[in-house]
C-alpha cells in the first residue's frame, strides 16, 4: 500500500505482514546498531513541537520514516525543525522530501535523479539525527519503476555510505498483473536490481485486519517468502509495518492486536517496525484514527503501542544480534503458506492444538534462541514443550530488564511451559548444545521446485513418508531448499521408470544420483552430505534423465551424519541406451520403449545391418556392455580406444536381459571410447553401459611444478621467490619464512587477484585447492576464492566459489572437466587484523 500524507489511494483488500524468511548466499548487507521501534509519518504545523516528541520518547520510539508529501509538511523547512527535535530527544529519521516525489511517478534519468538527490542531501545531511532517506516505495509497476527504485537508493549511499535507506516492497495481494511468475520472483527482482549489498535494510507493508474481522489469510504467507528471499541474498535486516489506523477496509487494531502484529513480525526475523500511521494527517478525510489524532491528542492505540514497544526496547539487544533460522507453526491448523514442526526437530510442542509460532534464532557466537508467539489474540494460553536433548539450561529474556531470567525448565526431563497473554511472544535463552537433526516433508514451502513439469501426489499407499511425494517429469526441471546445519539427506523413490539427478551443495556440484530399481523402492536415502561447515546451505537436485525423478523429504543434521545413514559416493554409473554420448552409426538402428520385459530403464536399442555399429564415449577406468541375450541375436565385434578386444556372442536358446556381456577394467584414469560392430545374426541390441570411475581418494595432483600468471604482483616485501611458490608442494609456515608471499590491502580497499596455471595439456579435472594462510592474530586469508578453466586460456568457465576453509584449504569440487589453464582468483576486503593477504600452495587434481 502506498504511504502517503493524503492517504488518497488505499487498497480495499488490506491483510498482511511485513515478515522474511530466508536463507544466506550472497555478500550480507550492512548491519543496523539497534532494533528500530519507528513511527511513520509527519507532525505538522503546529504539532511539530517539544511535546509531540516527548510522546514518541515516553512510547520507546527511536526513528521516524517520513511519509511521501504532496504538500508544504514535506518541504526542507518543517523537516529541518523534525529533524533538530529528534536529535535533541535521541530519535533518528528516514528522511522524505516533495522534492523527491517525481522518480516514484515519472520515467526521469538517471541525470535527473542526480541532481534531485544532490539538492536534497544538501538539505539534511549536516543533520545528526539523518539515519538515511526514504529511496521509494512500492516499486514493481514497470521495469523502469524497479530501476528507478534500485539507482535511487544506490544515489543516496554515494552521499551518505553508511545510510538507513527505506526501499519498500508491494505485498503479496498487491504485486499481481505486472509480469513477475509469483511473488518470488517480484521481491528477488527487486534485490537484483538493488543490489544486496546496496540494502541496510529491506521492508514490505501488509495490514492484517480487515474491516470484517479476523486476519488476512495470506498474512503469514507474505512473511514466509519474504523472509526467505531476504535471507537468500543475505539481507538480514528486515522491516515491518504495523497496522494502527483504520483505513478504508481495515480496522482500528485493539490492544491484544497489535501485540499480536508486533511479535508475529519478530517471530520472522524482523530487526524493526514503523506504525502506519502515527500522526493523523491534517488533510485525511479517510482514516479516523491514527496514533496521534490531528489536534496532537494520543488516541487508544498509543497507549496500546506504550506497552509492548517498552517489551521491545528490552529486548531489543539481544534481538538485533540474532540470526533467523527456522519459523515453524503448531496448533489445530495451519495457516496459509506455512510449515508444520518437523519429524525430530530439538523443539516440540506437547500439546498441538493451541495455535503458537516456533522461531529458532542464532547469535554470533553460536548461542541458539527460541522464540515462542500465541496466534491466538483472543485468549491467553498455557503452552508446553519438550526439548529431546535436554540442555543444561534454557532462560528467558525479560521483557523488562533485558537481562536472563529463571524458567520452570527441567533439565532432567527436557519439559518447559509457559503462559502467554493474547498475541504475547517470548524470547528464551538456551545454554548448552541440542541436537536439531529433523525432516522435512516435500510440501515444505522452504522447498522451491522450479520448472513446469512438478505434480504433487499424496495418499499413494507406497510407503512414502507422510504418505506423499512431489515429482517432476523434464529434464533440467530441480527443486531447492535452503537449511541450517552440518549435513543433509535426500530421500525419494527407486523406481523403474526413475532416471539419474544432478545433486550440488552450495551451487558446486556433488554427484550425479541414480534412481532405477526395476522394483519400488519408498523412502531411500539418495544422496548423503555430512562435514558442511556449521551455518547456511542450500541443496539443489536437477533431473537429468529418466521419465520422473521424485522428492519425498529432506532431513537435515545438526550432529554428524550417522554412519550408517551416510550414501557412499558412486564409483560406477549405469548409462541408458538413450544417453547423447551414445554414437549409433547404420541406417539399419531401431528403438523400442516401455517393453515390459526388463531391460534398464524398459527400453533398447537395435541393429540389424552387419557392420553397423556403437561408439561411447565415457571417463573413468573400465566398463561393461549390458545387452540382451536372444535366440536371434548374434555377434559383434569390442574395441576399445580403436583397439580390437574380443567378438562377444550374444545368443542364448531363452531371453536374458541385462547381461553384461563384455566388461573392461584396469584403463588408465581418463577419456575412452568403446565401440561394437555388429558381426552376425538377426538383431545385436544396447540397454546400457556401466562406467567404472576414478575412486576419488585417487585423485592426481595436476599442477605440480606447473607455471602460473598472477594478474597483480605481489609486495617487494614477500615476493614469489622464483615465481614457483605456488606449485612447488612446498607448504609454508609463518608469514616470514620466505616460502609464500603477500598483497598489502588498503583501509576500504578490495583487491581481486587472478592466478592462472597452465598445465601444459588438456586433463580431467575434478578438484582444485588453495591453501589458508593465517596468523596468531592476523587474517592473511582471502574472503572467497572462485575457480574458472579454460582449454584455451582465452575463453574461461566458472566451476564453483568457496568462502571459507575446510582442514586448512578452500576447495571448489566441481563434474569432471577437460581444461589446461585454471584461473583461481582470490578476492580480500580490508578489515582490522586483515590488511594483509598471503597466497601459497595452489593444487589442482583430476583423473
Amino acid at each position: 500500500m502506498e504511504k502517503k500524507v493524503k492517504l488518497k489511494v488505499f487498497m480495499t483488500l488490506a491483510a498482511g505482514v511485513i515478515g522474511a524468511l530466508g536463507f544466506s548466499a550472497p555478500q550480507a548487507s550492512a548491519s543496523i546498531d539497534r532494533f528500530i521501534i519507528g513511527a511513520y509519518g509527519n507532525p505538522e504545523g503546529a504539532n511539530i513541537n517539544a511535546t509531540q516528541f516527548q510522546y514518541l520518547n515516553n512510547a520507546h520510539v527511536n526513528e521516524i520514516q517520513l511519509s511521501w508529501g504532496y504538500d508544504q509538511s514535506n518541504t526542507a523547512t518543517p523537516v529541518q525543525q523534525i529533524l533538530g527535535l529528534a536529535n535533541q530527544y535521541g530519535i533518528k529519521v528516514q528522511v522524505s522530501d516533495i522534492r523527491m516525489r517525481p522518480w516514484w511517478y515519472e520515467d526521469l534519468t538517471h541525470a535527473q535523479i542526480d541532481s534531485i538527490i544532490g539538492d536534497v542531501t544538501s538539505s539534511y545531511s549536516s543533520y545528526p539525527a539523518t539515519d538515511g532517506y526514504v529511496a521509494f516505495d512500492e516499486p514493481g509497476n514497470t521495469t523502469k519503476d524497479i530501476d528507478r527504485a534500485g539507482y535511487a537508493n544506490k544515489k543516496f549511499l554515494s552521499f551518505m555510505p553508511n545510510a538507513n535507506n527505506s526501499l519498500n516492497l508491494l505485498p503479496i495481494y498487491a504485486y499481481g498483473g505486472m509480469g513477475y511468475t509469483g511473488y518470488r520472483d517480484y521481491v528477488s527482482r527487486v534485490i537484483n536490481t538493488a543490489g544486496a549489498q546496496n540494502l541496510k535494510s529491506l521492508s514490505y507493508d501488509f495490514y492484517p485486519f480487515p474491516a470484517g474481522g479476523g486476519t488476512a489469510s495470506d498474512y503469514f504467507q507474505n512473511a514466509e517468502i519474504f523472509r526467505e528471499i531476504a535471507l537468500k541474498y543475505g539481507i538480514k535486516n528486515t522491516m515491518a509495518y504495523l497496522q494502527t489506523g483504520n483505513f478504508p477496509g481495515v480496522r482500528l487494531p485493539n490492544q491484544n492486536e497489535v501485540r499480536w502484529n508486533i511479535y508475529t513480525n519478530v517471530a520472522y526475523g524482523v530487526k524493526g517496525y514503523f506504525t502506519f500511521v502515527w500522526w493523523l494527517p491534517q488533510s485525511n478525510t479517510d482514516m479516523p484514527y491514527a496514533v496521534i489524532a490531528k489536534d496532537g491528542t494520543q488516541s487508544p492505540v498509543y497507549l496500546y503501542l506504550q506497552n509492548v514497544n517498552a517489551e521491545i526496547e528490552k529486548l531489543g539487544p539481544t534481538l538485533i544480534g540474532l540470526d533467523s533460522l527456522e519459523v515453524y507453526h503448531a496448533g489445530s491448523w495451519l495457516p496459509l503458506g506455512t510449515n508444520p514442526v518437523p519429524s525430530g526437530y530439538f523443539w516440540q510442542p506437547t500439546n498441538n492444538v493451541n495455535n503458537h509460532i516456533i522461531s529458532h534464532f542464532k547469535n554470533a557466537a553460536g548461542r541458539n534462541y527460541v522464540m515462542v508467539v500465541n496466534d491466538d489474540y483472543s485468549s491467553s494460553q498455557t503452552l508446553s514443550f519438550n526439548i529431546p536433548s535436554k540442555p543444561s539450561g534454557i532462560t528467558e529474556v525479560s521483557k523488562t530488564t533485558g537481562l536472563e531470567a529463571a524458567t520452570n525448565y527441567n533439565s532432567s526431563t527436557g519439559n518447559i511451559s509457559a503462559t502467554f497473554l493474547p498475541g504475547e511472544g517470548k524470547l528464551y535463552a538456551i545454554t548448552g548444545s541440542i541436537t536439531n537433526d529433523f525432516m522435512v516433508n516435500d510440501t515444505d514451502t522452504n522447498i522451491i521446485y522450479t520448472g513446469s513439469s512438478w505434480v504433487y501426489g499424496n495418499n499413494s499407499g507406497s510407503g512414502q513418508y507422510n504418505n506423499d511425494v512431489h515429482y517432476m517429469s523434464g529434464n533440467d526441471d530441480y527443486f531447492e531448499y535452503t537449511f541450517n546445519g552440518t549435513g543433509v539427506q535426500f530421500i525419494g523413490d527407486l523406481q523403474a521408470t526413475h532416471g539419474t539427478a544432478d545433486v550440488y551443495i552450495d551451487d558446486v556440484f556433488q554427484q550425479t544420483v541414480d534412481c532405477y530399481r526395476v522394483s519400488t523402492l519408498a523412502q531411500q536415502v539418495l544422496f548423503s552430505k555430512s562435514g558442511l561447515t556449521s551455518g547456511t546451505h542450500t541443496i539443489k537436485v536437477v533431473k537429468k534423465s529418466g521419465s520422473y525423478i521424485n522428492v519425498d523429504a529432506i532431513k537435515v543434521f545438526t550432529s554428524a551424519v550417522p554412519t550408517s545413514e551416510l550414501v557412499p559416493v558412486a564409483t560406477t554409473f549405469k548409462h541408458n541406451d538413450t544417453d547423447g554420448k551414445i554414437l549409433y552409426s547404420g541406417l539399419s538402428w531401431g528403438y523400442d520403449r516401455d517393453r515390459g520385459v526388463g531391460e534398464f530403464k524398459d527400453d533398447i536399442h537395435f541393429m540389424t545391418e552387419n557392420n553397423d555399429y556403437f561408439e561411447f564415449t565415457f571417463t573413468g577406468t573400465g566398463v561393461s556392455y549390458i545387452t540382451d541375450k536372444r535366440s536371434n541375436s548374434g555377434t559383434v565385434d569390442i574395441y576399445i580406444d580403436g583397439v580390437f578386444q574380443q567378438t562377444v556372442n550374444c545368443f542364448n536358446t531363452s531371453t536374458l536381459v541385462q547381461q553384461s556381456v563384455y566388461t573392461k577394467t584396469g584403463l588408465t584414469a581418463g577419456t575412452h571410447t568403446i565401440k561394437g560392430i555388429k558381426k552376425s545374426g538377426t538383431y545385436v541390441d544396447v540397454d546400457a553401459f556401466v562406467v567404472t570411475e576414478a575412486n576419488p581418494s585417487t585423485l592426481i595432483k595436476m599442477s605440480a611444478g606447473k607455471s602460473y600468471t598472477k594478474s597483480i604482483q605481489p609486495s617487494s616485501s614477500y615476493p614469489d621467490t622464483d615465481n614457483a611458490e605456488s606449485t612447488n608442494g612446498i607448504i609454508a609456515g609463518p608469514f616470514s619464512d620466505g616460502k609464500s608471499y603477500g598483497y598489502n590491502i588498503s583501509s576500504g580497499q578490495t583487491i581481486n587477484v587472478d592466478f592462472t596455471m597452465d598445465l601444459s595439456a588438456n586433463k580431467t579435472l575434478r578438484l582444485v585447492k588453495f591453501l589458508k594462510q593465517s596468523g596468531n592474530i592476523q587474517n592473511y586469508a582471502p574472503d572467497s576464492i572462485t575457480v574458472y578453466t579454460s582449454t584455451d586460456g582465452i575463453n574461461f568457465t566458472q566451476k564453483g566459489q568457496s568462502t571459507s576453509a575446510v582442514n586448512g584449504w578452500y576447495e571448489v569440487k566441481f563434474a569432471d572437466t577437460t581444461a589446461r589453464y585454471v584461473k583461481v582468483k582470490a578476492t580480500k576486503t580490508y578489515g582490522s587484523n586483515a590488511d594483509w593477504l598471503f597466497v601459497d600452495e595452489i593444487e589442482a587434481y583430476g583423473i
